[in-house]
Formats: C-alpha cells, structure tokens, sequence
C-alpha cells in the first residue's frame, strides 16, 4: 500500500494497492532511473515480445502516469549524471554527479575516494536539462534565494545567479538537483559553492547541528567562537589572535555547531 502522508491527508489524497507489478516498479525506483530504463529493465524480467511491446509500454506509461497523478511521482529524473567526486564535510559525505568541471574549488579540499557502491547522505546533481515549473506555496522570497513549497522536495531560486536555473531538494536532504547553464566558469562554480551550502545547512539541521554566523579560532585546545554582524571586525579580530598568539583559525564565517555523545558543544570544521 502507498498512503498519502502530510498535507495530503488534509486534502483527502486516495491511497493506492499495489500488486506484484506495481511493488517490483515501486521498489525499483527507490533509485533514481529515467523512464527508458525503468523500461529496459521491465522488459528484461518480463521477457516481453516485440509483438507485445505497444501494449506494455502503454501499461506502464499509465501506471507512471497513475502516481504521478497521485503526487507518488512528481516529475521524471534528469539524465543521470556519473558521480565525479565524493565529499565529507563534518561527518556527512556528499556524492558530486555531473561534469567534474562544475565543482567549486572551495570544496577541493574535503574531497574523498570515489567509491562508487558506497553510501552517502547527499547527493548532488548538476544538470544541464530545464528545471521543473514553479509550484507550490512560497515559504521565503529574498534578493539572493527564493523557496517554494512542494509536497516532498523545495524548489529553490537565485534570483543573483543568472547561471543557476533553480534547484530541486528533497525534503529529506538526501537528493539535490541544481539546474545550470554552460559554460562552468568561475563565477558559476562560485554560485553553485553558495547554492551548495545552502542545501548542505539543511541537511547538517536534519542531523543535528546548526549554522552560526561568526569566525573561531583554536586557544588552548578549545574553538571560541566570535558573531556579530557583517562589518563588525570578527575577520580582524581572530587575524590579530594569529598574528600575535599563532591560533589557528577553524572556519572563516560560518560555524557548524552540535553536540557530542555527552551533551558537550562541539564545533565542525567546514
């Protein structure tokens, strides 16, 4: 059984009954896959007949269709892009698919060993393909970032970043679809590096830790953390910590808090 969940109880969504099929379909796409090999596979398992292949594709363009006019299905994937790099960014690892020339420098740094049958938290898509229509209730419409509300994911505009068509994020973190236009220069990787933290900060909330404006340095073995706003000197400040104490710094603006196995704050370096 697939049941509605959410806002859709409220709006009366129907629930539906699979049958062997329809699970074997269901369960297939819990990975993403376009349309043409969710197909491919089907006719292998069923071992379908060129004679019989009008009738079945039609059969499962109306069971699609079926899910998607009950809000299972809310739009086809893009073209599945190859994983070009895998990130680890305080204890979440991000798989990067598409064209390894749209990585930010910035996140070089946290770069890992590509495993392609190894687990993530995020996966991150750069497309080149047009991105879904907006819909949905507005939550947030700011110069640099625009959401819209949908029944499993955001749509996400930037309004600053000509290159950067939208991006899809679900809501549970685990998928985000940036929609971009060529060619990858440096002023659209540096747009996708702040598109990138922006969908990174939701899923670090969803485990647990949370963003706070200030720049940190270490001091005797302990991060202290200096916030206030833009403008204020916290730049200076922990460069005069270096420049006459030799603290190191931790990060620049941003911090990452949690807390560890005994309550105790922590910081992530990010």
């Amino acid at each position: 059984y697939l049941l509605p969940y959410g806002q859709l109880i409220a709006d009366h969504r129907r629930g539906l009954k699979l049958n062997a099929t329809g699970e074997s379909i269901w369960n297939e796409l819990r990975t993403p896959m376009t349309k043409e090999a969710l197909l491919a596979w089907l006719r292998e398992i069923y071992q379908v007949q060129p004679s019989d292949e009008p009738e079945f594709t039609r059969e499962i363009e109306e069971f699609l269709n079926l899910l998607r006019q009950y809000h299972v299905l809310l739009e086809d994937m893009p073209h599945i892009e190859p994983p070009a790099a895998a990130l680890s960014i305080a204890g979440l690892t991000l798989l990067f698919c598409g064209d390894a020339d749209a990585l930010p420098g910035e996140l070089e740094p946290f770069s890992v060993p590509l495993e392609p049958e190894g687990s993530f938290d995020q996966m991150v898509t750069v497309s080149t393909q047009t991105p879904p229509e907006t819909a949905g209730m507005c939550l947030l419409n700011d110069p640099n970032l625009v959401v819209y509300e949908q029944p499993d994911r955001y749509l996400l505009l930037f309004p600053a970043a000509p290159q950067v068509k939208a991006a899809t994020l679900r809501r549970d973190g685990h998928e985000v679809i940036f929609y971009v236009t060529p060619p990858y220069t440096d002023s659209l990787r540096y747009d996708l590096f702040h598109g990138m933290r922006t969908t990174f900060l939701y899923l670090a909330a969803r485990h647990g830790m949370y963003a706070i404006h200030s720049a940190s340095i270490l001091y005797r073995d302990r991060a202290w953390l200096f916030s206030g706003p833009s403008g204020t000197g916290k730049s200076t400040h922990t460069g005069l910590w270096k420049q006459y104490l030799g603290t190191p710094y931790i990060n620049g603006d941003l911090n990452l808090l949690a807390l560890d196995e005994s309550g105790c704050p922590v910081i992530r370096g990010i």
